[in-house]
């Protein structure tokens, strides 16, 4: 009787599940041995289920095969025995020795070695029609006694460890290992050992593996609800879509046998590999939709995330404001021991008592890069860290999880505790939200210890600065009369030496003229310098005297009526030859609607124009333009003068107007200036009751802007 097509599919499967699990966890434990020896039991079991598939699968016709295949399950499955117990082992926290790690390694390749020479543990395999039944040899009962003692003692340390250990996660992990482990192993032990020794029956030995099915699930359950190997929820997805594939396969190729075998009606023609292809993508998708279901989700703990996640993110969307920590600690009882059902929460603030008696705490934070400390899972960080975390009788017996309170450039600044939940230890993404809701505490804390550092930083500020407002009021009455004298000096100052500078002009221009008869070439030039020299401190000493005479009030405002178009013409003849001799293009342009007098204190405005025009002029290279607006706006005049000379940069423009402020071309030479000339201009301005301002970008020229209001007009 050949062995059903569905059997051969669920053998299959279960081998695939057990590879594709054994894989996951080698590659997720590459540095831990409980991992990589859980992985190598997953993987035997793999092997051995695979050595069934074919024992199964191939016909009479290939009797050498099929003895290999035996021979290949037997070895597996010594090795299975052997891993899992090595596995239980190193779980609790025991270390292998090196010589028992050799001794048992050794004894399976021994017992492997036996396996596949010659016919001391499989003799042969004989079929009785279409059954088929293994012949065992003198050693079989090494392989017997090999199988069963390691399995026993491995599941003896998962019991008496489920007994003695007070860890909530590790004690659920170890029930999870047996629930998921008992059953493979006394199903492989009847049908598969029991059975074929005693009565030579091999009729069931397929149904052990199909219970690596059954396995497999807890599996899931156990890494995805109590973090089993640490392995991460992206690789259970992708676990997930494996075993959906896995399933849709199954069913698809079920209902295509039900079809054939059963109602012996192949509607399906030549079409079978394209309907078992649509048939698989249907119920792929269906189980994909079954695993995301409520009712997956309630078996594995997501109602319980979903509801922990939803309580935490109203909170973070309610924005509170908390004036002080008791306000805050109000609302954080009422958060996580009302509705989330927690038994203890606590806030601490990390003051200096509190950071020697959390010193343990906070050093495991700064290990960890300020991940959240479960106190549950402290044995898995002292094997992973190799070292000790003492825990101080001062440490809170209800605490459970111990989330940082940390910001940027300060380090932790509080710590959250948490006792334990009402009906189940916090899941993995649980402890993802916490740590999330952690940094978001963190910036309502730093507030509120800020807001309370600053009353207290308020009234010793206040008490200062009441005090430097008394010293400073006294030392402006100084600065007062000192400002006061600076200015009388530099108007007198500034009035005598304008009058001896004004002799040393006179008497070089004479010279110059040879009036008084002819200079060599050499002399003429030395006078030239002292001409010139004369010129620039003269023009300096009236800068400053205008200057100290705005700041001191002295210097007066005289209104007159001023025709407008004798002030166009005082633009034109004094400007037009200078900028035609510097190769500039100069224009002025007049709005429509300017009257012909104006009541201004014209002598003022001739000199604002003048600083600013020669400006321009002194800025602007050969081939460049200055252009001169005036318009009439309202009871306003306004003036611009736009040049395309070098311009200003944006980090000058705010100095432009401070005196003796020089440009970067001044400094070095290029242009000549005293520095004062902008400063004057600003003053006269706003003497004047008006307004500058200025735009320019350098390499593109600059614009000033100037608004007076007008005393009086003649149209």
């Amino acid at each position: 009787m050949e062995t059903p097509l569905i059997i051969l599919w669920l053998l299959f499967m279960a081998m695939i599940l057990q590879v594709f699990s054994g894989t996951l966890i080698l590659l997720t434990n590459k540095t831990r041995l409980e991992g990589i020896w859980y992985s190598i039991y997953l993987l035997s079991l793999g092997g051995w289920t695979l050595g069934i598939f074919f024992y199964y699968w191939l016909s009479q016709d290939y009797t050498e095969s099929i003895l290999f295949w035996v021979k290949f399950l037997y070895f597996f499955g010594v090795f299975s025995a052997i891993s899992f117990f090595l596995f239980t082992y190193r779980f609790i926290q025991r270390k292998v020795l090196v010589w028992k790690l050799i001794l048992f390694l050794s004894w399976g390749l021994t017992l492997g070695f036996f396996i596949f020479s010659g016919d001391s543990v499989v003799k042969s395999i004989t079929f009785e029609g279409m059954n088929r039944q293994v012949i065992h040899g003198d050693l079989y009962f090494l392989f017997f006694i090999t199988f069963f003692s390691f399995y026993i003692a491995g599941f003896y340390i998962l019991i008496d460890t489920y007994k003695k250990v007070s860890i909530s996660i590790k004690k659920q992990q170890v029930k999870y290992i047996l629930i998921s482990s008992i059953p493979v192993v006394g199903m492989a032990s009847v049908f598969n050992m029991i059975l074929p020794a005693l009565w030579g029956n091999f009729t069931y030995a397929w149904m052990s593996p199909l219970f690596l099915l059954f396995e497999a699930f807890f599996i899931y359950y156990s890494i995805y609800r109590y973090r089993f190997l640490d392995i991460k929820l992206t690789l259970l997805r992708t676990m997930k879509n494996v075993l959906a594939f896995l399933v849709a396969i199954f069913l698809s190729a079920l209902i295509l046998t039900w079809f054939r075998e059963v109602k012996n009606f192949n509607f399906l023609g030549s079409n079978t590999f394209f309907i078992e292809g649509a048939l698989t993508l249907i119920f792929y998708f269906q189980m994909i939709w079954f695993f995301d279901s409520r009712f997956m989700e309630g078996v594995f703990g997501e109602k319980s995330f979903y509801r922990f996640r939803i309580f935490i993110d109203e909170y973070r969307n309610a924005n509170y404001i908390y004036d002080s920590i008791d306000s805050l600690r109000k609302s954080l009882f009422v958060l996580f021991c009302e509705k989330l059902e927690i038994n203890f929460v606590r806030l601490l603030i990390l003051d200096e008592y509190n950071t020697i008696k959390y010193r343990t705490v906070l050093d495991y934070f700064k290990d960890n890069n300020n991940d959240v400390l479960v106190i549950e899972e402290l044995p898995y960080a002292e094997m992973k860290y190799h070292t000790k975390f003492k825990v101080s009788k001062d440490f809170p017996r209800k605490g459970e999880v111990f989330i940082p309170l940390s910001v940027p450039n300060k380090g932790v600044v509080g710590i959250l505790i948490l006792g334990k939940k009402k009906r189940a230890i916090y899941l993995e993404r649980e402890i993802k939200t916490l740590q999330t809701f952690g940094h978001y505490l963190s910036l309502i804390l730093t507030g509120i210890l800020y807001n309370e550092d600053l009353k207290d930083e308020v009234k010793r500020k206040t008490k200062q600065l009441a005090e430097k407002n008394r010293k400073l009021k006294k030392s402006y009455k100084k600065l007062k009369v000192f400002d006061e004298a600076k200015d009388d000096f530099m108007a007198i100052a500034s009035h005598e030496l304008r009058t001896p500078m004004t002799v040393i002009k006179g008497y070089t221009d004479l010279l110059l003229s040879e009036s008084f008869g002819r200079l060599n070439k050499r002399q003429k030039n030395f006078t030239s310098y002292i001409q010139e020299s004369s010129n620039d401190l003269l023009l300096l000493i009236n800068d400053m005297l205008d200057l100290s005479k705005i700041e001191s009030g002295q210097m007066g405002i005289h209104y007159e009526k001023m025709k407008v178009s004798h002030f166009l013409d005082f633009l034109q003849h004094s400007f037009f030859m200078e900028c035609q001799k510097q190769g500039i293009e100069f224009q002025v342009v007049t709005g429509k609607n300017l009257p012909q007098y104006i009541i201004v204190d014209a002598q003022k405005i001739r000199l604002i124009m003048t600083n600013l025009i020669g400006n321009s002029i002194k800025f602007t290279p050969k081939g460049g333009r200055i252009t001169v607006l005036i318009f009439w706006i309202g009871s306003y005049v306004q003036f611009e003068i736009k040049d395309t000379g070098i311009g200003i940069e944006r980090n000058d423009l705010e100095c432009i107007f401070d005196k003796f402020f020089q440009v970067k071309g001044v400094l070095n030479k290029t242009y000549k200036g005293t520095g004062l000339g902008l400063s004057i201009v600003k003053k006269l301005i706003e003497l004047l009751g008006g307004d500058i301002t200025v735009k320019s970008e350098q390499g593109k020229g600059t614009q000033f802007m100037i608004r007076f209001p007008i005393k009086g007009v003649n149209v």
